[in-house]
């Protein structure tokens, strides 16, 4: 045996088994077949945990929340809200007050100085009744209004 074998024999007290060292190049080859880093596995891991233990409940209590808001308003009338057909008599009784004006020969914000005002707001109100309408066919559609609309 050479001096610089048994030197380094000595240094590390052991003989090195080529099988041995063999199978560790085999198993260090497999380590390179891995899909993904170790550091990269642990963060995807711990994205993932967040979303199921705290981020679901946190975003499911606002979105259910948020259905029940709009169940209450769009299909609940819990709001109320003024009707077209609640300002339908208002509407005949301003085409009069403009009749009357024109038979007259005045302008009709002499008689009612509000009238067109008055007229936009009818007007705005059966453009809005029609977009909550849709909005409420949207919730329909989306299967979030449950069963009491």
């Amino acid at each position: 045996m050479s001096t610089e074998k048994r030197v380094f024999k000595a240094l590390f007290k052991k003989e090195i088994n080529p099988v041995k060292l063999r199978k560790k190049k085999i198993a260090l080859g497999l380590i390179d077949d891995l899909e993904y880093d170790y550091d990269y596995l642990r963060d995807e891991v711990g994205r993932l945990s967040y979303s199921v233990d705290e981020w679901f409940d946190q975003e499911f209590d606002k979105w259910y929340q948020a259905g029940s808001d709009l169940r209450s308003v769009y299909c609940q009338n819990s709001e109320a809200f003024i009707d077209p057909a609640d300002v339908e008599n208002d509407k005949n009784i301003l085409i009069e007050i403009k009749a009357k004006a024109d038979d007259l020969g005045i302008p009709v914000e002499d008689i009612f100085d509000n009238y067109d005002a008055y007229l936009e707001e009818i007007n705005y109100l059966d453009e809005l009744s029609e977009r909550f309408e849709e909005q409420k066919r949207i919730l329909s559609d989306s299967g979030m209004q449950g069963r009491d609309c």
